[in-house]
């Protein structure tokens, strides 16, 4: 009883798996050879197997809480699925910001920014990071960090790197970011701020189901956040990753992983 227990639904955080019955083919479906062959160990790995693939199919959001062992994320890994994140776009706004005295201003691009978001992009499968700054020194800044990593000495050394500053587009306003998410996905973004003010009403699990439909377009702003120029062009606002906390200082770059997993995570 103990053992049958242990596999009834949710019992590790799974949907269970499928039940067979008498006859052993009935109207051309036979039962798996695996529940046939007499081999306990065969026998739980294909009810594991088949519970975890339920639970991905209808219930991934149980995944994140689940008991789940190293074969299990093989299993999971190897499945077919169509993520999210091939909707999802980011934007690193540098100008138009707001500095520390609340005032309209635009602020230099950063070499880690650049490439902590690019790789947190690359690794949550987004489909662009956009850097956003109307000062032309710094596009061309940006534009030859990017090249030493995609095209030179940079990438050769380090193809992970190059891969991931490939999907780097730099734009001169959020405007021209917008755009070219349009032009890449044929339809209009949805497009939403970010900010560590607690204003932000749209929770992560609206996002994905804006994702699901729609390509969407996340908004992080440099300095003190995004000035009304930039906010101008959103739809809305994300919720606040630390509304309640008396000290609310994250980097970008942390505030951008921090997001994208409560978004996508690495089930959706």
């Amino acid at each position: 009883k103990e053992e049958s227990g242990d596999e009834e639904s949710f019992s590790h955080g799974l949907l269970e798996y499928p039940q067979y019955t008498r006859p052993e083919e009935y109207e051309g479906l036979g039962v798996p050879q695996e529940l046939l062959s007499g081999d306990h160990a065969k026998v739980r790995r294909w009810r594991r197997e088949r519970a975890l693939e339920q639970t991905l199919a209808r219930r991934p959001d149980l995944l994140a809480g689940a008991e789940l062992t190293g074969a299990d994320r093989e299993h999971l890994a190897g499945l077919p699925r169509t993520l999210l994140g091939r909707n999802l776009h980011v934007a690193l706004v540098h100008g138009p910001v707001l500095n520390k005295f609340g005032r309209t201003a635009t602020v230099s691009l950063t070499n880690l920014d650049l490439h902590d978001i690019a790789r947190i992009s690359r690794t949550y499968g987004l489909a662009g990071f956009h850097v956003v700054t109307p000062l032309e020194d710094q596009q061309a800044l940006a534009r030859t960090l990017i090249g030493h990593w995609t095209g030179g000495a940079g990438g050769q050394a380090n193809p992970d790197r190059a891969e991931a500053l490939g999907m780097v587009h730099v734009a001169s306003s959020l405007a021209q970011a917008v755009e070219s998410v349009r032009r890449h996905a044929g339809q209009d973004p949805l497009v939403l701020a970010t900010s560590a003010r607690p204003d932000g009403s749209v929770a992560p699990a609206r996002v994905r189901e804006h994702l699901a439909a729609r390509p969407v377009l996340l908004v992080l702003g440099t300095g003190s956040g995004l000035a009304p120029e930039a906010l101008a062009l959103t739809h809305g606002q994300v919720a606040p990753v630390r509304p309640f906390g008396g000290y609310n200082h994250l980097p970008v770059r942390a505030a951008a992983a921090i997001l994208l997993d409560r978004i996508i995570g690495d089930i959706f």
